[in-house]
């Protein structure tokens, strides 16, 4: 028995050195996938009414889940005060302390949420004003207790030229909505040009972060090696790579179960790879952390960094809960820009993450790209045909009282 799983798990060794786990496009749709919101509707206001999701709130919330967040754990929690209105906190018995020891990609996350409210509920005809922080800022110890964002929605009116023209970018982000996806698998093509980045800084309008486009090849090639390291780091750090295993979702049923988390599927592996790993693919800890195992993935993530077009940074001047809300807002509207052009991204978090295994390695990154002192995101970007979405939790399992 234990030779017949030595050679199953050879053969899918083999399998992904070969790149066939990560490549073959035609894999990757083998068989039908469900939307990521529940139903079928992938037009999160058309959802709403499907679902019977009356309320203009409600309808507010089904467009916020769709926001990308870290490792999908979907960190929101929403309390209603009436059928226009809510408080949102960060869920905090889904954070990541041991890569994100601040929060502060869970912050982030809490700001891609508030500005796909914001662009979903225009559609619907309403203007959408956030207050941050309604009862100040908190320690750590206090995530979870005090809201980060107060919700108001009011019937929109149309103030003029200028308000319209915005309103037509962000009615384009808006329609992005429904192909946006993280592809965490390799891209193909040209090189991003400066044109097409500025086409971007137009899609995404006024942004509180800084953008800084980076498509020179030596720079870039550096940039590989430095985010191929980072991840290293982390995968061989016991605690921050079992922060992974605990959100791992190993088959469609339990990716369709939880409706949260990380999969084969979300990183790009075809239905018929997915068979065979799930053939011999252990959910035990320890083959989660074998050596040989971490080693496979590394040089496939080694790949998908090295096809990369672009890069593109997200910085700001100050490092306070407040600029991470707000660096949110720029990530989604990042996101939706690039897809409405056609292109994906994938972000690339662990050299930016706030452990001491990674600070040598980060103050490296500081000193490659220079610019404003924080940088809160960095991404990589490209072409492909990868098309998976990961599904969310339904709106009322984010309601509390």
């Amino acid at each position: 028995m234990s030779s017949l799983i030595l050679n199953r798990k050879h053969f899918i060794t083999k399998a992904v050195q070969s790149g066939a786990l990560l490549g073959a496009p035609a894999l990757l749709q083998a068989c039908s996938t469900p939307g990521r919101l529940q139903g079928t509707a992938r037009d999160p206001l058309d959802n709403s009414r499907e679902n019977g999701l009356r309320e203009p709130i409600l309808q507010a919330i089904n467009c916020g889940i769709t926001a990308p967040n870290p490792h999908n754990v979907q960190p929101w929690k929403l309390k209603l005060l009436s059928d226009a209105s809510a408080l949102l906190y960060i869920d905090e018995s889904r954070l990541l302390l041991e890569t994100d020891p601040p929060t502060r990609q869970i912050h982030i996350g809490q700001g891609t949420f508030l500005e796909h409210v914001r662009l979903g509920m225009l559609q619907a005809g309403y203007r959408t004003q956030i207050t941050l922080f309604p009862q100040g800022t908190y320690p750590l110890s206090q995530t979870g207790n005090k809201p980060v964002a107060k919700i108001e929605l009011d019937l929109a009116s149309d103030s003029g030229p200028a308000n319209r023209k915005q309103s037509q970018k962000d009615a384009l982000l808006y329609d992005a909505i429904a192909d946006r996806l993280t592809d965490r698998t390799e891209y193909a093509g040209a090189l991003l040009s400066l044109a097409e980045f500025q086409q971007l800084q137009s899609l995404v309008g006024a942004s509180h972060s800084s953008l800084v486009f980076i498509n020179q090849k030596e720079q870039m090639s550096r940039l590989h090696d430095l985010f191929y390291q980072a991840m290293v780091i982390e995968c061989l750090n016991e605690k921050t790579y079992d922060e992974s295993r605990v959100w791992f979702r190993y088959n469609d049923q339990e990716i369709y179960h939880y409706r949260d988390g990380i999969s084969l599927r979300a990183n790009g592996m075809g239905a018929l790879m997915r068979f065979l790993v799930g053939f011999f693919m252990s959910q035990s800890k320890a083959d989660w952390h074998d050596r040989s195992n971490i080693d496979v993935y590394l040089q496939s993530f080694q790949e998908v960094v090295r096809s990369s077009r672009a890069y593109l940074l997200l910085q700001t001047s100050a490092n306070t809960q407040v600029d991470w809300v707000q660096t949110g807002y720029d990530y989604a509207r990042v996101q939706l820009a690039l897809t409405a052009m056609g292109f994906k991204m994938h972000p690339l978090s662990q050299i930016l993450q706030e452990y001491k295994q990674m600070n040598g390695l980060k103050s490296r990154f500081n000193r490659e790209v220079g610019g404003l002192p924080f940088t809160q995101m960095a991404v990589r970007i490209g072409r492909s045909s990868f098309d998976y979405k990961s599904p969310r939790r339904p709106v009322r399992d984010f309601l509390v009282t």
